[in-house]
């Protein structure tokens, strides 16, 4: 039990960890719901999407941001 223990503590230790935080691209959804064609905006999460999006704003939006992904994770499983 105590090999386990250490193993499950070694993999978790092990996991690289990206904050999310910080600037995100956001847009209103298309008319379908689609994800937009374009995302003109910048919200800093965590915040309120009306500081990009307005007050008045009653709908979908989507959130867009890439992360940094090195040569080495490519080739394995990221997770979100």
């Amino acid at each position: 039990m105590n090999a386990t223990l250490l193993l499950v503590a070694a993999a978790v230790l092990a996991q690289e960890r990206i904050a999310l935080d910080g600037p995100w691209q956001i847009a209103p959804a298309a008319a379908d719901g689609r994800h937009p064609a374009t995302y003109e905006r910048t919200v800093v999460v965590p915040s309120a999407f009306e500081t990009a999006l307005g007050t008045e704003f009653d709908g979908v939006a989507w959130y867009r941001r890439a992360l940094p992904i090195g040569a080495k994770e490519r080739d394995e499983r990221v997770r979100i």
